[in-house]
């Protein structure tokens, strides 16, 4: 099995810190609660633009929000989670932190190296995403990523129906089933996976 590469570890840490305190920013500027954007941007917020009186850039896509800073190039995917929390990862998003990654923040040269899939200076699509999941694997077996929503997810499973033309769907109970309301988008990201 291979071993846990700390800096990677840290580097995970660090994308989630960063996760975290880039939507609270964000938040702060729409005079809103951080578990409320995932939520509300919809209806109520352009899909991209600056966070007022920064550098930092966002734009939502899906079920994520990037944000980059215009100044330095550093780089966030903000990951939503079920209730809007904003600590989940994925490999392409700690991958798309480290390739940025640099003061104030913590720099990972030599993780940037290894993952590189072209020369520097790099962005956020420098990184080879089949390179990280070396790295973000022994994660997995070593049980420090877990489901951000395991509850639901199990609903979400059990709604799956296969149509007579073969097509999957759900057909989820009610809350999940409204887009009007949080359980809806709660069910969209419960696969998302999150750090120990």
């Amino acid at each position: 099995m291979p071993s846990i590469n700390p800096e990677f570890l840290a580097a995970c840490r660090e994308s989630v810190q960063r996760q975290v305190e880039l939507l609270s920013l964000l938040a702060a500027s729409w005079n809103m609660q951080p578990n409320d954007v995932y939520y509300n941007w919809r209806s109520q917020r352009d899909q991209s633009g600056m966070i007022a009186d920064t550098a930092w850039r966002y734009f939502f896509h899906g079920l994520e929000c990037d944000i980059s800073n215009q100044e330095d190039g550093r780089f966030v995917r903000i990951e939503f989670g079920p209730g809007g929390r904003a600590d989940c990862l994925s490999s392409y998003s700690v991958l798309q932190f480290i390739m940025t990654s640099k003061a104030p923040w913590g720099y990972y040269p030599e993780l940037q190296s290894q993952l590189a899939d072209k020369p520097a200076p790099f962005n956020e699509h420098s990184g080879d995403y089949h390179a990280i999941h070396v790295l973000i694997e022994p994660l997995y077996t070593a049980k420090l990523i877990e489901l951000a929503a395991p509850a639901l997810l199990a609903i979400q499973e059990q709604a799956l129906v296969v149509t007579p033309e073969g097509r999957q769907i759900y057909e989820l109970p009610a809350p999940y089933n409204n887009p009007n309301t949080h359980g809806f988008w709660d069910m969209m990201v419960c696969h998302r996976m999150v750090l120990k």
